[in-house]
């Protein structure tokens, strides 16, 4: 993992810690940049967002025993009157909006797809708030254990067997 990593992310010792009774050094990721596929790397887990740091920690063979991302992804939020979904009972679903151009690109998103349920688009009256921006934060810290020893895996007794190719 290290060997896929260093040359892009520029890892720097940042200190060292025991994890598990083993003494392991931690590195941090000094250029985020050109990291190979960002969005390979954290799946779903920064789904809109960069990655802000990344730190590994090895033992002295070189073998990562914990993983840390952070990602930040900041969103456009509007206050509940200004841009909701509601439905009517037996009736159409309603959306609203803050202004003309977002109503406009979700018309434009509907056009599209066809069936599916009725859907009305209304844009919000005006001085209805304003937006403000939120900052979202994620950050995942993967501990790898037992490495190198076989593991044992124990399906529950509710389990449906199932055999395929994969």
């Amino acid at each position: 993992m290290l060997r896929a990593l260093e040359p892009s992310a520029r890892f720097e010792v940042a200190g060292y810690q025991v994890i598990g009774g083993v003494r392991v050094k931690e590195l941090r990721a000094t250029d985020l940049s050109h990291l190979p596929g960002q969005r390979r790397l954290v799946g779903d887990f920064a789904a809109g967002g960069h990655v802000t740091s990344l730190e590994v920690w090895v033992d002295g063979r070189g073998v990562a025993l914990r993983l840390s991302l952070t990602s930040e992804q900041i969103i456009k939020r509007y206050p509940a009157g200004a841009a909701n979904l509601r439905h009517r009972p037996h009736g159409p679903w309603i959306y609203t909006v803050p202004d003309k151009a977002m109503a406009a690109k979700l018309r434009a998103k509907l056009n599209k797809t066809r069936g599916g349920r009725r859907i009305v688009i209304r844009v919000a009256p005006p001085g209805s708030g304003a937006p403000h921006r939120e900052v979202q934060v994620n950050r995942l810290t993967v501990t790898f254990s037992a490495i190198g020893r076989p593991q044992r895996i124990t399906a529950p007794a509710h389990a449906i067997p199932v055999y395929a190719r994969g």
